[in-house]
């Protein structure tokens, strides 16, 4: 809810914002589509970012700027603008004399869609505490990701994009009440995995104090792309220039339309590596650049641990949105499995813990094939393959490295409301999908804002009638409240309650329940062992519980198979 205009004066120029207040009826100011870089386009298109000038006058900050060029996946149009480079800051005070702690979100999405927008992370819950929430857009796709691996155009410029908008947050987030010498940055899935290389960038080093990990990290099987020229020059092909120079290739995107850019790169993708959870454009390794963000496997650098305080974790069905462009596909991990699952995975697989495909099958069906009766256990094996391995391997090297700072590992498992994201993969199954978490952190955008957002396409009758159908009933369950603002007192209030308590209190001090309050009535103890890891679920209730590190289930099976072998000699 609008009430005042609020002018705030920066070294980068004067914004004029608003005073709002959240659900609770609490104040919080807002300044919405603050520019942090050069607009990356023309011949800075596929460049890392520039700084830019400071603005003459009062810029306008009361409303969201485009999202970063993409597809946007109700409607299949092209959205969003090249230039897209903005934050969005909201604050619980202006001028407080105690510099609030800051929390910066970084978007999921595959790297490929999404925004920081408050049509999907709004920040009602969080204004609820005394905190700065920062939300990011950032380049996407083959702008934010493409490379050929050179000089040209060496990649990561997303990645980029990110440690340009920390940079700005430390030189101006005072001016909103902010303490830079506090910031925590935190996300969630192709978010959560940019969260991890950020920690292990040495281009963001000091900018941020601790990180909060969700539900991704570099490790997992779609977040590194090892041959990115390949999809450079097929993206080329695809608009119409074959040549295989570099320079010429380079030279020849940066004028192609950037909605014919989009529709092309959205078409890369085959059947198959949908199906693998497979990303079109993501981070590489880009030692060839002159300011590499990842000059080195980041599987090496996550050995070394990270050297600042850390939450992670996962959702315990995680595996289901795996599922979304499988359809009734099933059966072909059973006949076809090096073409449907990722093949990052089958390397990891084999290279860790020596164990082939069939192993790996026989590890979640022991002898009995995939059905439509058993997706359930393929659900699991997708979610701990694509998601928990990767972050087991992240903890168990904050354990072994002397220096890694205390890292907090959570489960998340409450499953009794409806869930966007198991709607979108269309299987209703028991636990919580990869995402449903970010429900009980952020606030959906208001009836209002989606209208105008997903206004009635004007294109043909079809679109009219998949608008209707797509569109009009998630409207209608925000505005009936399913996906609105909990009710006091119920279950979903109390857990939106103690997610927001957790994740400000670690960000205040480095501990998520500090002390032990009705909402938060137990100590959450951090990571100790290599083995079992302490783990703290997250449902109606909170409970720590021991959870196996998962290089044991497969190093067992890997043990369990020789031993096989060997009796059958």
């Amino acid at each position: 809810m609008l009430h005042s205009q609020r002018i705030v004066e920066t070294k980068a120029g004067n914004l004029r914002g608003t005073r709002e207040v959240n659900f609770e009826d609490e104040h919080y100011f807002a300044f919405r589509g603050i520019p942090y870089a050069k607009p990356p386009v023309g011949t800075l298109r596929f460049r890392d970012p520039e700084v830019l000038p400071r603005w003459g006058g009062l810029r306008n900050a009361t409303f969201h700027r485009p999202n970063a060029p993409q597809i946007d996946r109700l409607t299949g149009d092209v959205i969003g603008s090249e230039d897209c480079l903005h934050l969005n800051i909201y604050s619980k005070g202006i001028k407080i004399a105690c510099g609030l702690p800051v929390m910066v979100w970084i978007h999921g999405g595959n790297f490929a869609s999404g925004s920081g927008d408050d049509s999907f992370y709004g920040p009602d819950y969080f204004m609820r505490r005394n905190v700065c929430l920062v939300t990011i857009n950032y380049r996407l796709g083959a702008l934010g990701f493409l490379t050929f691996d050179d000089t040209y155009s060496p990649g990561n410029q997303g990645l980029k994009d990110q440690v340009m908008a920390l940079k700005w947050i430390q030189n101006h987030i005072i001016n909103f009440s902010g303490d830079p010498t506090n910031v925590t940055i935190f996300g969630s899935d192709a978010g959560a995995a940019c969260v991890h290389l950020l920690c292990l960038s040495p281009l963001a080093k000091g900018l941020f104090h601790r990180a909060i990990i969700q539900s991704g990290v570099s490790l997992n099987p779609w977040v590194i792309h090892r041959n990115p020229g390949k999809r450079a020059f097929e993206l080329c092909e695809k608009l119409g220039c074959k040549s295989k120079d570099p320079a010429t290739a380079v030279q020849f995107l940066r004028k192609v339309n950037v909605r014919q850019l989009v529709k092309a790169q959205n078409q890369l993708l085959s059947k198959d590596e949908k199906i693998q959870y497979s990303t079109i454009f993501g981070p590489c390794i880009d030692r060839k650049s002159d300011a590499p963000f990842m000059p080195m496997n980041p599987d090496e650098l996550a050995r070394r641990g990270i050297d600042m305080p850390l939450i992670i974790g996962y959702n315990d069905r995680e595996g289901i949105v795996a599922l979304r462009d499988l359809g009734r596909e099933h059966s072909r991990f059973n006949t076809d499995t090096l073409k449907v699952l990722h093949p990052n995975t089958i390397n990891t697989m084999h290279q860790s813990y020596s164990l082939d495909l069939e192993k790996v099958k026989k590890i979640y069906y022991t002898n009995n094939s995939i059905t439509h009766d058993n997706l359930e256990s393929l659900v699991d094996m997708l979610g701990e393959l694509y998601f928990i391995e990767g972050i087991h391997r992240v903890i168990r090297a904050q354990v072994v490295n002397d220096y890694a700072e205390k890292t907090y590992f959570y489960k998340f498992i409450y499953d009794r409301q409806t869930s966007l994201f198991k709607m979108s993969s269309g299987r209703n199954m028991r636990g919580a999908c990869h995402g449903d978490e970010l429900l009980y952190l952020f606030s959906l955008g208001s009836f209002s804002t989606m209208r105008k957002q997903y206004c009635i396409p004007r294109k043909s009758w079809y679109q009219v009638a998949k608008w209707c159908v797509l569109i009009l009933p998630l409207m209608c369950l925000v505005k009936l409240g399913r996906f609105g603002f909990p009710p006091r007192r119920s279950q979903r209030y109390r857990i939106t309650k103690r997610m927001i308590d957790m994740w400000v209190n670690f960000a205040i001090t480095d501990n998520p329940i500090p002390k032990r309050t009705t909402l938060l009535p137990m100590k959450w103890t951090p990571v100790e062992d290599i083995c079992v890891f302490n783990c703290m679920k997250i449902s109606e209730d909170l409970e720590m519980e021991g959870e196996e590190n998962l290089e044991l289930k497969y190093t067992e099976a890997q043990d369990h198979q020789t031993m096989i072998a060997e009796s059958a000699v």
